[in-house]
């Protein structure tokens, strides 16, 4: 990864949010953090609109919450990442509307 961003990773997302103890150590001995979501917006479904990303993630925000959104299809339905890039927009806006701030994992809390 530090070849193509020039960053090293520093959070692991478990693939479903199952975090067992093999995970839980590996990624610790790889440096990682563990960190899981406070809400999702059901990104991934073959059925994902714009609209249908914006209100479930906005149904679920919360302040000082992690929004998961996906950003490939590889592991789901093809194509249903143009969803989540096209609701980014309005979730950020709620969020404002909200008075919370979207932002990176980095300024969390997480740290």
């Amino acid at each position: 990864m530090r070849g193509t961003t020039g960053r090293s990773p520093r959070w692991y997302r478990p693939p479903y949010g199952i975090l067992t103890a093999g995970r839980w150590a590996t990624a610790r001995s790889a440096g990682l953090r563990p960190v899981l979501w406070t809400a999702w917006a059901r990104d991934w479904t073959a059925g994902a609109t714009a609209a249908s990303v914006r209100a479930t993630a906005a149904a679920e925000l919360r302040g000082g919450g992690t929004l998961l959104l996906h950003d490939t299809d590889l592991v789901s339905a093809p194509g249903c990442w143009h969803a989540t890039l096209a609701a980014l927009p309005g979730i950020v806006g709620d969020c404002r509307e909200a008075g919370l701030r979207a932002g990176p994992l980095a300024e969390h809390g997480t740290d």
